[in-house]
């Protein structure tokens, strides 16, 4: 078993992360989110071999401002057979913007979904409660 461990990526939000609004565009958010999702999973899987499959909503609380600093922090919180649910926290300061859920696919070289062979060990109150709610996730997908 592998501990659940966080990664954690900032970006600055520059003139052309905007929207019409002169607000973080959506679209580079999600961006951020999938990519902060995938350095999360990447710790235990190889890159070339892992593939975003499934994003689980994605809604904004409030709205993110030119030069403000957006934390993603990423935890790969639960281990199927072929694919790991990732959680990715989005803040600016103490402001919660959004958090949400990914799936990744770990491929072979014919883009077939392989098995893993691994597993993740919640070490905090936070990890469980993530891995249950990724476990819940799942139910819903795959209905198992």
């Amino acid at each position: 078993m592998s501990p659940i461990t966080p990664v954690v990526a900032n970006h600055i939000v520059l003139n052309q992360d905007l929207n019409h609004h002169q607000t973080l565009y959506g679209g580079r958010t999600a961006e951020w989110f999938i990519q902060a999702g995938l350095m999360a999973t990447c710790r235990w899987t190889p890159p070339q071999d892992t593939v975003c499959a499934h994003l689980h909503g994605l809604g904004f609380a409030v709205p993110v401002q030119l030069g403000e600093t957006v934390t993603f922090v990423g935890r790969a919180v639960l281990a199927g057979r072929t694919s790991i649910l990732t959680h990715v926290d989005v803040t600016v300061g103490d402001r919660a913007i959004m958090d949400g859920f990914l799936t990744f696919v770990i491929v072979d070289d014919a883009g077939r979904p392989r098995p893993h062979g691994m597993s993740l060990d919640p070490v905090t109150e936070l990890d469980r409660e993530l891995q249950q709610q990724a476990r819940e996730i799942r139910r819903q997908v795959v209905g198992r």
